[in-house]
């Protein structure tokens, strides 16, 4: 995606199509000047895009006041259309990148409602933050240290909202990034979140660095939920770098999930992807699926970020 405002980063696609249009939602700052926030991009042909709202700095949500769970930046917007109106998810979190206060630990997901997609209303706080349980066992929890990056679809009458996850895991010694998931029937009330999808130890071993799976993203395909995210390696030394796509499917959306034997993408692949390959978004837009992501195309500051687009015609 050329950028629609020269010196801009792109990040955290979500698409959704509203009649003939397609709407992009994403993160985005003006040349790395933070905080991070959300905005809305719309395009008749699901390639080119353009800012709408169109003016520059015309963010469709406020990132929150003082005190606030969101007031450090709002990022990985997703949005779906469910019950009348459409519902936006992000993750929030309290101080600015960069600053003393900054901190993955301080992450939690807000939701908003609207009936036109532009004009938002916020709900009085976050629908999920982490457990915060103790690090000893038997008080382990799958998101007792870190949750974010939500990815909702509408499934069965519910939304089922996919979110990372960090917490303890005894098996492996060790923390886990996985997938959790939490779900509606009416946009308000949320159920208590479970695990999802855990990480694949024969894909994606601990021992060989791999820290886990982050920002999922699901679409309902053939009555099943195909679920996409990327993979985070942090070579050893916390260099955490998101380095594959990935891809399983469940027929309930919550539990007998099927992993690929292989990622859709690595990091390189393409080329402006080579120093990260993230933040996968699926639109099935009649007999194609979509799958727009981001990727970091240089090492050396400034960095360039990037969203791309895959397609394939998924089986019948």
């Amino acid at each position: 995606m050329s950028s629609p405002i020269t010196n801009w980063t792109w990040n955290d696609p979500s698409v959704i199509k509203v009649g003939s249009q397609y709407w992009m939602y994403a993160s985005a700052t003006n040349n790395f000047s933070f905080p991070v926030r959300l905005y809305r991009l719309v395009s008749t042909d699901g390639a080119t895009w353009t800012l709408n709202p169109g003016e520059p700095g015309a963010e469709i949500l406020a990132v929150g006041t003082a005190g606030q769970f969101d007031a450090g930046g709002t990022e990985t917007p997703s949005v779906v259309f469910f019950g009348g109106q459409y519902h936006l998810f992000w993750t929030g979190y309290a101080d600015e990148v960069g600053r003393p206060g900054y901190s993955v630990y301080e992450f939690r997901i807000g939701h908003a409602t609207s009936l036109d997609g532009v004009t938002w209303t916020k709900d009085a706080t976050f629908i999920v933050g982490p457990t915060g349980a103790s690090t000893d066992p038997p008080n382990l929890d799958f998101d007792q240290y870190v949750v974010g990056e939500p990815g909702p679809v509408v499934f069965n009458g519910k939304i089922y909202l996919y979110f990372t996850a960090i917490g303890a895991d005894l098996s492996l010694n060790n923390t886990s990034q996985t997938i959790g998931v939490t779900t509606s029937s009416d946009g308000s009330t949320w159920s208590t979140p479970v695990q999802a999808l855990a990480v694949d130890q024969s894909l994606y071993p601990r021992s060989a660095n791999w820290v886990g799976y982050s920002t999922p993203n699901a679409a309902v395909i053939n009555g099943q939920v195909h679920l996409f995210y990327d993979v985070a390696n942090d070579h050893g030394n916390n260099t955490w770098q998101q380095e594959r796509l990935h891809h399983a499917v469940s027929a309930d959306g919550l539990t007998g999930w099927t992993q690929d034997s292989a990622p859709i993408r690595s990091m390189g692949d393409p080329s402006w992807t080579a120093a990260e390959i993230r933040s996968p978004a699926a639109l099935l837009d009649s007999s194609t699926l979509r799958l727009y992501f981001a990727g970091t195309e240089l090492t050396a500051y400034p960095y360039n970020l990037d969203i791309g687009m895959l397609t394939c015609n998924p089986a019948p």
